[in-house]
């Protein structure tokens, strides 16, 4: 049976704490998208069941009971039935949000931060995508997905404390994955820090300049892009940031070994 994501909140009675495991059962029940300027806050309220929202873009205080947390790209939000919770907009924000019914009786974080290559949105976004379409194996494979998707989870909190550091280039990455053709000057002010604190930040961490790990970025969205689209050269270029077709081929052929039409044949 497929339930909307307000009916969710209205059938099922209030659950206890849900623990991200794969030998426990639980499951996502529907979720959505969601776009806001800033300013535009989403009020107090609660729900009788789980909540998680991964946020894309923006920068976002969250009330979560009695807390104030705070949520950037690449940051995943988990609230427990009954908790009232609301978000305060400080910049212009988008999110992915889910409902889901799960074990009672196991502790959860309220926050968990995703890895370098966002591997935890990448799942969710695909989630999103099964979620809404018809196949008759659409089911499936949410659960599925949202088996690999637990495992991704208790992997990033093998590392609860990470530094401000840490956090500042996972967060930057992630923002340069939805935006990028940020500047790194545009990405050092959007987070607060100077440009030459910004760099050191990335020297430190991934051992490239902040430049550097973007063009990697950017490189590795135009070839998953390439592997499971049929979008022409020149569009997957401009969308992944790269100045031409030739220009995304020549990062392609240095990364990945071959052409780009090599990369289709043996996706």
């Amino acid at each position: 049976m497929r339930f909307s994501f307000l009916s969710v909140y209205s059938m099922h009675p209030s659950r206890e704490k849900l623990h991200i495991s794969p030998e426990l059962s639980w499951r996502i029940l529907d979720g959505g998208s969601h776009d806001a300027p800033k300013g535009r806050d989403f009020p107090l309220h609660s729900h009788p069941c789980w909540e998680w929202v991964y946020y894309r873009t923006g920068s976002i205080d969250c009330l979560h009971g009695g807390e104030v947390l705070s949520m950037h790209p690449g940051t995943l939000w988990i609230t427990p039935p009954g908790v009232a919770h609301a978000e305060i907009a400080k910049t212009a924000y988008s999110n992915m949000h889910f409902g889901l019914e799960g074990p009672p009786d196991v502790k959860m974080p309220k926050v968990v931060q995703d890895d370098a290559e966002g591997t935890i949105g990448q799942l969710l976004r695909v989630i999103l995508q099964e979620l809404r379409g018809r196949h008759p194996n659409n089911r499936k494979a949410v659960d599925l997905l949202t088996g690999a998707l637990s495992l991704m989870i208790d992997r990033s909190l093998e590392d609860p404390n990470p530094t401000a550091t840490q956090q500042l280039v996972t967060q930057a990455e992630m923002c340069w994955e939805d935006h990028p053709l940020l500047s790194v000057e545009e990405m050092a002010r959007r987070f607060g820090v100077s440009v030459s604190g910004f760099r050191q930040a990335f020297q430190e961490e991934r051992g490239y300049s902040p430049v550097e790990r973007r063009m990697q970025l950017r490189t590795a969205r135009a070839v998953r892009l390439l592997r499971s689209s049929t979008m022409k050269l020149e569009a997957v270029a401009e969308q992944c940031g790269f100045h031409s077709a030739s220009h995304l081929t020549r990062c392609i052929k240095a990364a990945e070994g071959c052409s780009p039409g090599v990369l289709r044949t043996t996706k």
